[in-house]
């Protein structure tokens, strides 16, 4: 079985070293697919609260991601947007390294364990990490 919990934020960023216009600062609407998977149903015939993976997901996203820059430590850029809640990544932040923090940081919930997640930085691109 596996159960999905969607998650909505707003943040900027930019890609350090890249050539193309994602090398400017600029802003997404990112969207956040959180999928976990477990053998068995509760009494109540649920695998996971979706209320407890929302609290997770959405507290994780909220405190790190949201209304925030987020930039690589190596961007000089980040000294100036200090005062801008700057989330600082070890690498840059693309959808793809973005999935690896977030899966580092995830906890897994009363016999789940995370299967996948999806990140969609428009709604035409999107990244993907199978576990």
């Amino acid at each position: 079985m596996q159960v999905t919990k969607r998650v909505e934020f707003d943040s900027a960023h930019r890609l350090y070293g890249y050539t193309g216009p994602c090398a400017r600062f600029h802003g997404h609407r990112y969207v956040l697919e959180v999928t976990l998977t477990g053998p068995d149903l509760d009494d109540l015939g649920m695998l996971v609260d979706f209320k407890e993976v929302s609290q997770q997901a959405n507290g994780w996203v909220q405190e790190k991601w949201d209304h925030r820059a987020i930039l690589s430590y190596k961007d000089p850029l980040r000294e100036v947007v200090e005062d801008c809640y700057v989330m600082h990544l070890g690498r840059n932040p693309t959808a793809e390294n973005m999935l690896l923090e977030f899966s580092d940081a995830w906890k897994n919930i009363k016999g789940t364990k995370l299967y996948s997640l999806r990140l969609y930085e428009t709604p035409d691109c999107w990244a993907d990490l199978i576990l």
